[in-house]
């Protein structure tokens, strides 16, 4: 019997310690939820466990991606649908042109409204964002030629110069008066035009003169188709004439540059001496959401930049006596409706497919997110079983402990 060292007091105190770890790291588990609450609780689990939790919440944000797109889309989509609704009045506009039973001035109240739709048009073009992103006004593209353009103004010439910059051509004229010719030159297969501004006076003198060869015979006047300088189509409107100033530097422009514009729109700005034209080149504006949680699981789609140019309306002129503008017109906004369709129809397209992309990426989410809990989750009935019986194991040890602290109590009887 010895007395310096008591072994299985030792031993019992050893167990107990073992227990009593066991017991903690049992209650962790359950006060947590977390089967693995540190790598050293199971490594191997603990290295997949995390390379999963990246990965779903790499799915989960690449579904909110996937949702803001749709928005996005809509966006668009909208925007297109009340260009479609412009377009269809346009139609009815054109056709009510068209109809025989109207005069040339009857038409020019018809045209004031056309202009104005497609004025509206290319608003939406150049204001429809989201998140400060302009959706329809395409990507700028450097152009490759700026055509240049002059006037012609009492006799003299250079009223019209040209700036250049590294996306847009711009043009600065200066305010013109009654009698001025504005000249802009051929391209391609695109004729020069020549447009005067022209008094009310000239116009009634033009078509007094047609009136009379209706009526008396003679010489036809010369038709004001705006070909030649003799033949300079007579604006009285100023706005019309910007306008027109507007389509044609623009008609030239893009002709001049099919290699790298896609589309391009034209707009002004009336200062008090000048007006500045600028013709902004546009392609299609191309998006790409990140649709998944690793490195090239992207989506990409494009959307096409809408102007009364591209849909090709702007240059609709009803005002004529015959009610031709008219028939040209339901051509051209027919065309139109077909094409800004096409673009809603795309857009839709992408929407569905990113609703697809999104109920796939919660299915994965979901899934991914199973396997993780069986990994890493506490089987909470398991382990209070297991908290139960360790509890009662501790409890016994400390009793054991106890007792053999009092195993040598029995030397002191040998002393006496």
């Amino acid at each position: 019997m010895v007395i310096q060292h008591n072994l299985s007091a030792i031993n019992a105190n050893r167990m107990d310690g073992i227990v009593e770890i066991n017991l903690s790291k049992s209650a962790e588990k359950l006060s947590s939820g977390y089967r693995i609450n540190r790598a050293a609780d199971d490594a191997a689990g603990f290295s997949m466990s995390e390379k999963m939790r990246r990965q779903i919440r790499g799915l989960s944000q690449a579904s909110d991606n996937a949702q803001d797109g749709i928005s996005m889309v809509q966006t668009a989509e909208g925007a297109l649908h009340e260009v479609n609704e412009m377009l269809h009045r346009m139609n009815e506009l054109c056709v009510k042109a068209a109809n025989g039973t109207l005069k040339s001035e009857d038409r020019g109240y018809i045209q004031d409204e056309i202009s104005q739709i497609t004025k509206e048009i290319d608003r939406v073009g150049v204001s429809t964002s989201f998140n400060n992103i302009m959706l329809l006004d395409g990507l700028p593209q450097t152009k490759a030629t700026a055509v240049a353009a002059t006037a012609t103004v009492n006799g003299g010439t250079g009223q019209v110069t040209q700036a250049t910059e590294n996306e847009d051509a711009k043009y600065t004229i200066n305010n013109l008066q009654r009698g001025d010719v504005v000249y802009i030159p051929a391209n391609g297969s695109n004729p020069a035009k020549y447009l005067k501004y022209a008094s009310d006076q000239d116009v009634a003198d033009y078509n007094q003169q047609w009136a009379n060869y209706e009526s008396s015979g003679g010489t036809a006047p010369t038709e004001r188709d705006g070909s030649t300088s003799d033949k300079a189509k007579l604006i009285t409107s100023e706005n019309e004439l910007l306008n027109e100033i507007a389509w044609n530097l623009l008609r030239v422009n893009l002709a001049a540059n099919t290699d790298v514009a896609n589309g391009a729109s034209a707009r002004y700005t009336k200062g008090a001496s000048q007006t500045v034209f600028d013709i902004h080149f546009s392609g299609p504006l191309p998006i790409t959401l990140q649709v998944g949680s690793e490195k090239g699981h992207t989506f990409s789609f494009e959307i096409n930049a809408v102007s009364a140019s591209t849909l090709g309306v702007a240059d609709i002129n009803v005002k004529d006596e015959d009610g031709s503008g008219g028939m040209d017109g339901i051509e051209k906004v027919k065309n139109a409706i077909n094409t800004n369709s096409m673009e809603r129809a795309k857009l839709g397209a992408v929407q569905n497919r990113l609703e697809h992309i999104i109920k796939n990426l919660d299915n994965v989410v979901e899934n991914t997110t199973a396997s993780e809990s069986r990994i890493r989750d506490t089987d909470m009935a398991s382990e209070m079983q297991y908290y139960a019986n360790t509890k009662i194991i501790a409890q016994a040890g400390q009793t054991v402990l106890a007792q053999a602290n009092q195993s040598k109590q029995g030397v002191l009887n040998l002393l006496q």
